[in-house]
């Protein structure tokens, strides 16, 4: 019996390790998105750092920059679990002569990949700072925004902060 039970782990740890390598992945995804959303929504608040609930210009500074230390560090840990394991049962990240690539894309250091990723965050929260969801005629092939007055960006940005719960996300 014991015998068939240690067959039994062997046969399955694989599946359970790349279950478990496709869980972290995602959850490093959301981290940096998360991460790199919150600095971003900082840096649309510009000077009127107050209405995002900062008590002096220095201390925006100081947590724009702790969002991008922790988005920056689940991107570079993101990258290399994609190098390092199978995700979803393939290899994410992958060598192909001498640069690196993901599917079809490829470049020449990994650090770009990281980037790209890092950059994820910063690209969802100028979506959502100055743009908005309009309604438009049926049978509009493409998806319907209209942009939100640059005046208004900073408020917009300040209320992305507080709703996403971003202060929770630096220590």
């Amino acid at each position: 019996m014991r015998f068939y039970f240690i067959i039994l782990m062997l046969v399955l740890m694989p599946f359970q390790a790349n279950a478990d390598a496709t869980r972290q992945a995602m959850k490093l995804i959301e981290r940096t998105t998360a991460q790199g959303a919150c600095a971003s929504y900082i840096g649309y608040m510009g000077s009127n750092y107050r209405i995002g609930g900062f008590v002096s210009e220095q201390e925006a500074n100081r947590i724009q920059e702790e969002h991008w230390r922790l988005a920056s560090e689940a991107a570079k840990e993101f990258v290399a679990l994609g190098i390092s394991q199978k995700i979803d049962g393939q290899m994410m990240i992958s060598p192909k002569g001498s640069s690196i690539c993901l599917a079809d894309l490829c470049f020449a250091k990994v650090e770009y990949f990281e980037a790209l990723f890092l950059m994820s965050g910063g690209m969802e929260a100028e979506k959502a700072v100055t743009k908005k969801e309009i309604n438009c005629p049926e049978g509009v092939w493409s998806p319907c925004f209209g942009g939100v007055p640059v005046d208004n960006w900073e408020y917009k940005a300040a209320a992305l902060y507080d709703s996403k719960n971003c202060s929770l996300l630096v220590p």
